[in-house]
């Protein structure tokens, strides 16, 4: 029996040309604006370069087994050498790819602020059950604006604001509890950023006044708060390597539900490790506690906690992306190669949540 031209061609290229119209509009238009696609040399057209480098992670082949696979479908006769020089110039088109994708999931703030959402991932080489690299990535209005790599263990690596030397002009750097020290809050102050960033009492020592001689007692300050309220309140910050600052607090009381669970965690991790928790520890897990060098004059209270809100949209979009991709293990360890392979990753895993919460979708391709 002879099979129908239309079953071949679907066969054929895995089912390309159907996820090509899940991708926005205007893709091949994008790629030579951007330089990612310059010659058709060996290879037809842009989209085909794209569908190789979405091969990359999906199929987490190494670059000569992807020349190898590219040639087996027919799609280019490219070397693995001349695949990877494309690549090069493919991170501004992938970084536009990803902010337009990421769009569809999550929407931008009401306040307007140009929020700039910063987290580190942990990666592995090949071969290796060790923190080998830390990818640290800053976002801006849902696109990755800033990649950096770092060894896991050495100078110039962690979790920190003070390796944040460049940011977009305007941008608001955004961080959860790793970030909110004094040393990484000085430096973005030093350097004229502004910052939302969540903290624990802990690692953030807060003074009444800028002589930093009495400390801010929490229970004071957030005893009579009701679930739903947000507080606010000046404070200043003093470190043994810092002079002191001031800085902006914004509190909100979780719900018993999501506060009960916080407890529930804190007990469980200080019984793991082998002692027991302070009341006052308890105590503030109750409440989602922010920094920020922002005045009350030109940000509200409401517009911090919803700036927070939609960090903490992005940062769930992205574990839920590290948690069903491969994305963990790194098959090539060269800076703009890693980027192209994290961004291509995303890419795939944006185009399956866009297809999985499409209801109009049907795996026939029409609705009975």
């Amino acid at each position: 029996m002879t099979e129908s031209r239309e079953n071949i061609d679907v066969v054929s290229d895995d089912g390309w040309s159907d996820l090509l119209a899940w991708l926005p509009e205007g893709i091949e238009e994008k790629m030579r604006d951007t330089g990612a696609f310059t010659r058709s040399r060996k290879i037809k057209c842009p989209t085909d370069l794209l569908r190789i480098v979405l091969a990359y992670p999906v199929l987490h082949k190494s670059l000569p087994n992807l020349s190898r696979w590219a040639s087996e479908k027919g799609i280019a006769d490219l070397s693995f050498i001349s695949i990877w020089e494309r690549m090069q110039v493919m991170v501004v088109f992938l970084r536009w790819l990803v902010g337009e994708m990421l769009s569809h999931v999550v929407s931008p703030v009401e306040s307007g602020l140009a929020l700039a959402p910063i987290d580190a991932t942990t990666f592995s080489l090949p071969g290796s059950n060790k923190r080998d690299w830390l990818l640290h990535m800053v976002w801006m209005q849902g696109q990755p604006v800033s990649i950096r790599l770092s060894k896991a263990r050495g100078g110039q690596t962690g979790e920190s604001l003070k390796y944040l030397d460049e940011t977009p002009k305007n941008a608001v750097v955004m961080g959860d509890r790793v970030y909110g020290t004094p040393i990484g809050l000085a430096h973005t102050m030093k350097k004229g950023m502004c910052f939302i960033v969540r903290f624990s009492w802990n690692h953030l020592p807060l003074f009444e006044t800028a002589e930093c001689t009495t400390h801010v007692v929490p229970e004071q300050k957030l005893n009579s708060m009701k679930c739903g309220e947000i507080q606010e309140f000046n404070a200043w910050v003093k470190s043994k390597k810092t002079k002191a600052f001031p800085v902006r607090i914004v509190v909100v009381k979780k719900d018993n539900q999501s506060a009960e669970k916080a407890l529930r965690h804190c007990t469980y991790e200080s019984r793991r490790k082998g002692h027991t928790p302070k009341k006052i520890t308890l105590f503030l897990a109750q409440f989602i506690t922010l920094v920020t060098n922002l005045s009350e004059t030109d940000v509200t209270k409401e517009s911090v906690t919803e700036a927070y809100r939609w960090r903490w949209q992005i940062e769930r979009e992205f574990r839920r992306f590290k948690s069903t991709t491969y994305i963990r293990k790194l098959v090539n360890q060269k800076d703009t190669t890693v980027e192209v392979y994290l961004l291509a990753s995303m890419v795939a895993w944006l185009l399956s949540h866009r297809i999985a919460q499409q209801k109009t979708f049907f795996p026939w391709g029409y609705p009975l």
